[in-house]
């Protein structure tokens, strides 16, 4: 579900009226999850479709492949399993195409490699 950022209320009208008009489509919208179940999906994931800064990094170290809608994440470092694409909805779909491919990348550890908590705790 969309957060606070501006637009949020737009997109999140969007998925409503999107739920309401293609019903038996079988999607399944969920407005929050806990973060242990969310990373779980996201691990299990073909392919993670927006602009949330959980496809720039927790994707890359779980080798999730993502299509990364605008320019929201201009600017930060991202790894191979990102395609940034515009707004066209032909170059999404496939740039999405591509992705589902294309598959499961190599983890990556641009942003961490799992152990700070531990390295942080020992410190302590």
């Amino acid at each position: 579900w969309p957060g606070p950022d501006p637009g949020g209320e737009a997109a999140t009208k969007a998925i409503r009226v999107a739920a309401n008009q293609y019903a038996t489509v079988p999607i399944r919208f969920v407005k929050t999850l806990p973060p242990e179940r969310f990373l779980r999906l996201l691990s299990q994931a073909a392919a993670l479709v927006g602009n949330s800064s959980a496809g720039i990094r927790e994707a890359s170290f779980l080798g999730t492949p993502v299509v990364n809608i605008g320019e929201r994440q201009y600017g930060r470092e991202r790894a191979g399993n990102v395609l940034d694409v515009g707004h066209d909805k032909g170059a999404i779909v496939e740039y999405i195409q591509e992705q589902l491919r294309h598959g499961p990348y190599e983890a990556s550890t641009l942003y961490g490699d799992g152990g700070a908590a531990a390295r942080i705790a020992s410190h302590l």
